[in-house]
This record gives structure tokens, C-alpha cells and sequence, in this order.
């Protein structure tokens, strides 16, 4: 079994996605989980098949946002602006949205690349919580 539907301390299936101090961070691919029965809690492994998504889906959506920027020709400020038309040579806010999608690609594929070559994403004990059993 994957170390998802199974703990990896006493391989029982009783698990959930683990709160308090092994709660997951937002910027986990996946959830943190633990134990019911022996309190376990730990980050599960990255699967090679969401590796590959998040490469693609860091590449594909950051590099819309800025093909459609480039393709409307105006920066987003001038766009969000209460007259919705662009000021004259006012593109601070396209430069500022092109380095954020660049380093969220960048971000992506290294993250991506890393759990494909086995370097990160690997399955790891987090510690142990107490468990009350039930009467």
C-alpha cells in the first residue's frame, strides 16, 4: 500500500490528515497525515505522476498569464484602474506579474525535478501525537 492509505509505523488504514503542530504547511503538494491508532504522523512521499503535473502546470499557467498579457498589450494596473483604460507608458504592473509568474515557474520545475530525480518529496516521520483510546 502507499504510504497515503497506510501508516508507515504499524500499517494500519485508520488514517487523517494530521492538525496542531503537524499540520501542513499551504505550499504542501500533499497533505500531512496521522495515525489513529499509534499516532503517527508524517508528510507522505510525492508521487512521481504529481511531480510531472506540477512541472507542467507551473510552466502552462504562469506562461498564460503572461502570453495574455502580452497579447493584450497594457499592464494590469492600467487595466484595474477606475477608467479601465490604459495611462500613457505605465507597464510597471506587467513587469511586476512577469517576475512572479517567472519565479513561480522556476519554483515549480526545480520542486518538480528534485521529486523525480528522488532528492525531495520522500516520505518523512514527523513525530507522534497521543492517542485516547476509546472505551
Amino acid at each position: 500500500m502507499s504510504d497515503q492509505k497506510q501508516c508507515p509505523a504499524c500499517q494500519s488504514a485508520k488514517i487523517k490528515t494530521a492538525s496542531g503542530q503537524f499540520a501542513s504547511s499551504p505550499s504542501q503538494a500533499v497533505n500531512n497525515l496521522q495515525c489513529e491508532a499509534c499516532g503517527t504522523a508524517w508528510r507522505p512521499a510525492c508521487s512521481r505522476g504529481l511531480a510531472i503535473f506540477i512541472i507542467i502546470a507551473g510552466i502552462v499557467l504562469p506562461g498564460g498569464v503572461i502570453a495574455i498579457e502580452a497579447a493584450i498589450g497594457r499592464g494590469f494596473a492600467d487595466v484595474a484602474a477606475s477608467t479601465g483604460k490604459p495611462t500613457e507608458g505605465s507597464n510597471s504592473g506587467t513587469w511586476v506579474i512577469v517576475v512572479i509568474c517567472v519565479a513561480a515557474m522556476i519554483r515549480c520545475v526545480y520542486y518538480g525535478v528534485k521529486v523525480l530525480r528522488g532528492e525531495a518529496g520522500q516520505l518523512k516521520i514527523l513525530g507522534k501525537v497521543s492517542v485516547v483510546k476509546q472505551a
